[in-house]
C-alpha cells in the first residue's frame, strides 16, 4: 500500500530529522506507560470483581426467587395453620413441594376457616393455585428449551442462632520445649450472633469457595477423634469425656483409610527421638554436631542432660545462637555412641574444647524444630489404640547424611504433609456414623454433591467462614448452636451440638463473616421455633445455571412464566445484582469501574496529545514532499491518509509495547506486591478483602478495549495534521521552497 510504505519511511528516524524522531519516541513511551498501568490495573479489578461475584453466587445463586408479602398472606399458606394434613402450622417452599396435595384442608375433620382468611385464588376449572409447584414448572420448562446451559433450582433456609465453640489444644506443661514436656488440654471458647444458611448442594461453584484444610486443622481433627462432645465442661477440660474405644477404633481406622499421610513434622522446641532409633546410631554418627542447652540443674549434675541435634552441620550455629537468645548456655560438641547400646550404656561427649563427657543412654537427643519426617502409620495400629496420641508411624529420615528409622507413637508430633480425601462414590459410604468423613466432602458421585457430615455423637458439621478460622477456630472444633423456643411461661433454650466440617472464603460479602453453612434439618429445626414470615430472612428458591451473565435474560422469561400462570405475585425474582445484602457493594464496584474507565480515556487522549505535536512537525518538515507527492498525481486523501497512518502506528506501537509490560507486570505480579509490602513494613493488599493473591490474569475485554481506544484515539489526533497537510497546494509549497 503506497500510503502505508510512505507513512513508514517518515517514521523511520533519521538524524536531519532528530526532533521528530524524539518526539516519535517520546509519544510511543507515553502511551506504552498509560497502556501499562491501565490494562494491569484493570485486569486486577476486573479479575477481583470476577472472583468477588464468583463467590457471591457460589454461596447464594446467581438468581433467587423470595416468596413475597401476598404469598404469606394467601390461602395457600395460610390454610396450613388450622389443617391437620399440614400439622396446624405453615409449611416450608420444600415441604410444600412434596405435598401431596395443593389444599390441606379437610371440612370433615378441621375447623371452620376464620372469616380473617383470604379467599383461595383458584385457577379457570376451579383448582387451588400452587405457587410452588408451579415455580418449579416454570423453570423445569425453561430447563427443557436448553436456553439456559446448567439450569438447576434448590429451595434454600436461612434463620439465625448463636454459636458457642470449644476449643481443645494440647499443649506443653512446662515452658522448656515441647520435645521434653508433658501434653495437657487447654481449652478456649468462641461465641458468636450467626445466620444460618442451608447448603446448596446443587450449586456449581461453592466448591471453589472451600479452604483446603492445612496441616493445623488436619493435626486438630486428628487430636479430637477421641474426644465426645456430650456434656462439654465449659468450667474445666479435665475429665473430658472421651469415646468408647470401639467407636474411636473405628473412627480412626475411617480416618485413615480417607486420608493420605506423607510426613509429620516435629512440634516447636524440637521433638525427643525415641529410644528405637538408637539401633542405627553407631561409631559412624560420630562426626554428628550439636549444642548443648544447660542450666543450673545440669551443672549442679555435673553433664547436660538435653542434647539438640540441628538437622544439617551447618545449621549448628545458627541454632546455637537461638538458644542462647532464649536465655539459654549452649555450646558446640561431637556425640560418640558406642555400636553394641545393649552392653554399653554409655554415650561419649567431645566438646569444643576437647573436653570428653560420659553420658547416661538417659540423655535426650533432640531433633531440630518443624523438620519434617516421612511416614506411614503402621498397619493396623488403629486396633491397638486408645487416643490419637498412641497411633504408631513408621519413620524413615536423614539427619546429617545419617539414615534413621524407626516406629514412634505420634505423641507431641504434628502432621507435616498430609490430605483429605473429598471424593466418595457411593452414599453407602455414610450410612453409620463412624464410617463417613468428618469433613465437608462430595458424595452421590459422578454427580459430586457437596456433603455436610452428622455424627452420632459429635453433631451436625457445619462450614464456618473464614473469619473463624481466623480467629484460631480448627477443624473438627465442637460446640452448640442454640436458639429459644417459647413456652407457656418463658422462653427455653435448645442446643444442637455441632463440630466444624470445614470452612469457606465468603469475599467482601456483608455477611460473609457470620454466614453459617449447615445442612438444611438443622435450618428447618430452628425456623420452626420463629414465625417464619415475621423477618425478612426465610425461604426461597436458588437458581443456578453456567453462565452469569444470562441473569437479566432468564429473570425476564421467568417472570413471563410466572405471570402468564397467574403466580407473578406471589414471587420476587431478584439477580445477584438486586440482593439486599450485595447490591449497594455491586453498584458502588460498577460506579468505580465507570469512573476509572472515564478516567482511563482522558488519560489516554491525553497521552496521545503529543502525536498531534509530533505530527505537525513532521508535515511542517515534509512539506517539499508533499508538493512533489501531490504534483505527481497523488491526491488530497493520500496525503490524509499518509499522516492519519503515522499517528494510528505510533498508538499501536505503544500499545504492544505497554500490553508486553502488563503481561510481564501480571506474570511476576506477586513477586512486585511481595517487594511493596517489605518496603512499606505491611501488607500491601489485606488478605481479607483481596484473598491470598491478587489476580494476574490478562482480561481479554481489557485488552480490546485498550487497543481499540489508544488506536481509535491515535488515528483521530492524527486527523488534524494529515487535513492540514492535505489542504497544501503544490504551488504554493514550491513557490516557497
Amino acid at each position: 500500500m503506497f500510503e502505508l510504505s510512505v507513512a513508514r519511511k517518515y517514521l523511520m528516524p533519521r538524524w536531519r530529522q532528530i526532533s521528530v524522531s524524539v518526539i516519535s519516541l517520546i509519544s510511543i513511551f507515553v502511551i506504552a506507560l498509560v497502556v501499562w498501568l491501565i490494562t494491569v490495573f484493570f485486569s486486577v479489578t476486573t479479575g477481583l470483581e470476577k472472583r468477588w461475584i464468583d463467590k457471591l453466587v457460589a454461596i447464594t445463586a446467581p438468581l433467587r426467587l423470595t416468596p413475597t408479602d401476598a404469598y404469606y398472606n394467601s390461602y395457600y399458606y395460610q390454610i396450613d395453620n388450622i389443617s391437620a394434613a399440614a400439622q396446624y402450622s405453615p409449611k416450608s417452599i420444600a415441604e410444600k413441594m412434596r405435598a401431596p396435595v395443593t389444599d390441606p384442608y379437610d371440612p370433615s375433620i378441621d375447623e371452620e376457616p376464620p372469616a380473617s382468611l383470604p379467599p383461595a385464588d383458584r385457577d379457570a376449572q376451579g383448582a387451588l393455585k400452587d405457587p410452588v409447584k408451579g415455580v418449579y414448572a416454570a423453570i423445569a420448562a425453561l430447563q427443557a428449551t436448553g436456553s439456559y446451559p446448567g439450569l438447576t433450582a434448590q429451595d434454600f433456609e436461612m434463620t439465625f442462632s448463636s454459636i458457642r465453640l470449644r476449643m481443645l489444644r494440647n499443649t506443653p506443661k512446662s515452658s522448656q520445649a515441647n520435645a521434653t514436656a508433658k501434653l495437657q488440654e487447654n481449652q478456649g471458647f468462641l461465641s458468636h450472633a450467626i445466620y444460618l444458611t442451608s447448603l446448596d448442594e446443587n450449586s456449581p461453584s461453592l466448591e471453589k469457595t472451600l479452604i483446603t484444610p492445612r496441616m493445623a486443622d488436619i493435626s486438630n481433627l486428628f487430636h479430637l477423634l477421641a474426644i465426645s462432645s456430650t456434656n462439654i465442661q465449659e468450667d474445666s477440660p479435665e475429665g473430658t469425656p472421651l469415646l468408647e474405644k470401639s467407636i474411636f477404633q473405628k473412627r480412626l481406622e475411617n480416618f485413615l483409610a480417607n486420608s493420605s499421610i506423607a510426613q509429620l513434622q516435629t512440634p516447636d522446641g524440637g521433638w525427643v527421638l525415641p529410644k528405637s532409633f538408637y539401633a542405627n546410631l553407631d561409631e559412624a554418627f560420630s562426626p554428628i554436631v550439636i549444642s548443648i542447652a544447660t542450666d543450673p540443674l545440669e551443672n549442679a549434675l555435673g553433664s547436660p542432660r538435653t542434647l539438640f541435634v540441628p538437622r544439617k552441620e551447618s545449621e549448628a550455629n545458627a541454632w546455637k545462637t537461638a538458644i542462647e537468645a532464649a536465655g539459654h548456655k549452649a555450646s558446640l560438641a561431637r556425640l560418640h555412641i558406642p555400636p553394641h547400646l545393649q552392653t554399653i550404656q554409655k554415650m561419649e561427649l567431645e566438646t569444643s574444647s576437647g573436653q570428653s563427657l560420659s553420658l547416661p543412654m538417659s540423655t535426650r537427643l533432640i531433633l531440630q524444630e518443624h523438620l519434617l519426617l516421612p511416614a506411614k502409620a503402621v498397619e493396623g495400629t488403629a486396633l491397638r489404640t486408645y487416643q490419637a496420641k498412641d497411633v504408631l508411624f513408621n519413620l524413615e529420615f536423614e539427619i546429617q547424611g545419617r539414615q534413621l528409622k524407626g516406629v514412634t507413637p505420634f505423641g507431641t508430633l504434628t502432621f507435616g504433609e498430609a490430605a483429605l480425601k473429598t471424593d466418595f462414590p457411593a452414599p453407602e459410604a455414610a450410612q453409620t456414623s463412624q464410617s463417613h468423613p468428618l469433613w465437608i466432602h462430595h458424595d452421590h458421585l459422578p454427580s459430586r454433591h457437596l456433603v455436610i457430615p452428622d455424627d452420632a455423637d459429635n453433631g451436625k458439621g457445619v462450614v464456618l467462614p473464614k473469619s473463624f478460622q481466623d480467629a484460631g477456630v480448627l477443624l473438627g472444633d465442637q460446640g452448640y448452636l442454640s436458639y429459644f423456643t417459647p413456652t407457656a411461661s418463658s422462653l427455653q433454650e435448645q442446643r444442637i451440638p455441632i463440630f466444624v466440617a470445614g470452612f469457606y472464603d465468603p469475599g467482601i460479602i456483608p455477611l460473609g463473616g457470620k454466614l453459617v453453612l449447615v445442612d438444611r434439618e438443622v435450618t428447618s429445626l430452628i425456623r420452626s421455633a420463629y414465625n417464619q414470615d415475621s423477618h425478612s430472612l426465610g425461604n426461597g428458591i436458588n437458581v443456578h445455571f453456567n453462565h452469569i451473565e444470562q441473569a437479566e435474560k432468564l429473570k425476564a422469561a421467568l417472570q413471563s412464566a410466572l405471570d402468564a400462570q397467574g403466580l407473578g405475585q406471589y414471587w420476587k425474582v431478584e439477580t445477584f445484582r438486586e440482593y439486599d445484602f450485595a447490591k449497594e457493594l455491586i453498584q458502588q464496584l460498577q460506579s468505580e469501574k465507570h469512573v476509572f474507565t472515564l478516567i482511563s480515556l482522558v488519560i489516554i487522549i491525553v497521552a496521545c496529545s503529543n502525536i498531534i505535536s509530533m505530527l505537525v512537525i513532521l508535515v511542517n518538515d515534509k512539506k517539499k514532499e508533499i508538493g512533489i507527492l501531490l504534483s505527481m498525481g497523488a491526491t488530497s486523501r493520500s496525503i490524509a491518509a499518509i499522516f492519519g497512518l503515522c499517528g494510528l502506528i505510533i498508538g499501536f506501537m505503544g500499545s504492544a509495547l505497554g500490553i508486553a509490560g502488563a503481561m510481564i507486570t501480571l506474570h511476576n505480579l506477586e513477586a512486585l506486591i511481595s517487594l511493596i509490602s517489605q518496603l512499606q513494613g505491611y501488607s500491601a493488599f489485606n488478605a481479607h478483602y483481596y484473598g491470598g493473591n491478587l489476580p494476574n490474569e490478562l482480561n481479554p475485554q481489557v485488552l480490546l478495549l485498550v487497543i481499540g481506544s489508544t488506536s481509535a484515539i491515535s488515528l483521530l489526533a492524527g486527523l488534524v495534521p494529515a487535513i492540514k497537510a492535505s489542504l497544501l497546494r503544490p504551488s504554493s509549497i514550491l513557490r516557497s521552497e
